[in-house]
Order: structure tokens, then C-alpha cells, then sequence
């Protein structure tokens, strides 16, 4: 039976940097480093840790449009007793808007849809300017984000996590990753803070909208 669940995030606790950090020169934008600069060795070692595929630079490829995940599938999860590799999920609409590559910073929106078509959950990003990241070079990018998720009457904050390759048809080769953040000690509604899944779209492209 196919399983259609709904992709909860995870939360990674922030170390303070130390004062060696503080002193060491700047990272390269759009280097591995500066991607743990502005989050956290964690996030980035969980997000890789699961088979994310990581696309470096600092001229990445305009990425501004709207796209479909769907079906989405689960590719990888640290979840225990998780759902199988290979489960559907419900579909996602995704949005990209306002990229700026003097500051390597786009807006993303994202509409989870039901079986019917519904609006199961909305993810937005609050103050993108601060709390979004995208490299990349070429067709390639990676885009970070961290995304406040409303679902019913409940919120929690995740790290949501695009990469793929731009074509004229959509983004080829699309990965999704989702890491709890902060569930706010909603643990019987969300996943639990530090876990997270990757997901792939079925046929390998997210097409356009």
C-alpha cells in the first residue's frame, strides 16, 4: 500500500561559534564552510550524512519560477522506524522568487496538497534576506532555508534544502531534504528535533508550473 505522509522537518541545535571561529578568516561564499558558518556543522553533516547531493559556487543559476514535486518519494531517512525507503508522500508546489546573487539569498513558499488536491501544509520563510542560502554554479545550486511549517493549528521550524540542475523543462535531478528544527516539544505531531528525510521526485524532474 502506497504511503502518503506528510515530510516534517528537523531541528538542529546551534552551537555558539568558538572564539578561534570568530578569528579565522572568511569563508569563500558559497563554500561548504561558509554554508556551516551561516548554520552549523550539524545541519550540514546530518543534510550530507543522508546522501544530499551538494552543488558548491557562488554564481549559481536563476532559479526563480514555480515547480511540482510529485509523486514525491522517500530516498532517505535517520528516523527511527521511519517509513520505507521508496514510500509517496504527498506532492509539494514549490516557489522561488526574489534571488539575488550579490547576496546568494531567494524567497521560497511551498503548498503540500493532499490526494484531493488540498492544502495540507504551508511552508514559508520568515525575513529571507537572513534566512536563506543558495550556491551553486552553472545549472547547478543548492538552496537552504529556514522555513516556519504550519499545519492545522501547529507550527514548527525546519531546515528545507533544494538541489538539483535548472533546464528548460523544470529542475532535473531534484532532491528535497527536510530536517527538524524546533518542533516545539510536539513530538506526537512532528518528527523529532535532529531528524530529517530526503526526497526525490519519481521521475527525476520537478516540472514547471
Amino acid at each position: 500500500m502506497k504511503h502518503y505522509i506528510y515530510l516534517l522537518p528537523i531541528l538542529f541545535i546551534v552551537y555558539g561559534c568558538s572564539s578561534d571561529d570568530d578569528n579565522s578568516s572568511a569563508k569563500e561564499p558559497g563554500s561548504i564552510e561558509d554554508i556551516i558558518h551561516w548554520a552549523n556543522p550539524e545541519i550540514v553533516d546530518a543534510v550530507k550524512n543522508l546522501g544530499f547531493t551538494i552543488h558548491e559556487g557562488n554564481n549559481p543559476p536563476n532559479i526563480e519560477g514555480d515547480y511540482e514535486i510529485s509523486p514525491r518519494i522517500l530516498e532517505a531517512t535517520n528516523i527511527q522506524g521511519d517509513y520505507q525507503i521508496g514510500s509517496i508522500f504527498y506532492k509539494i508546489n514549490i516557489s522561488f522568487s526574489n534571488q539575488d546573487n550579490t547576496t546568494l539569498t531567494v524567497n521560497f513558499i511551498g503548498k503540500e496538497l493532499d490526494n484531493s488536491g488540498n492544502v495540507y501544509a504551508t511552508q514559508s520563510v520568515d525575513n529571507y534576506l537572513e534566512n536563506s542560502y543558495i550556491i551553486g554554479n552553472g545549472n547547478k545550486f543548492t538552496s537552504f532555508f529556514k522555513v516556519t511549517v504550519n499545519r492545522n493549528d501547529k507550527t514548527a521550524q525546519v531546515l528545507n534544502v533544494f538541489s538539483g540542475e535548472i533546464t528548460e523543462n523544470g529542475i532535473s535531478s531534484i532532491q528535497n531534504g527536510v530536517i527538524m528544527l524546533e518542533n516545539f516539544d510536539q513530538d506526537s505531531y512532528f518528527i523529532q528535533n535532529n531528524t530529517g528525510r530526503i526526497f526525490k521526485d519519481s521521475d527525476g524532474m520537478a516540472e514547471r508550473l
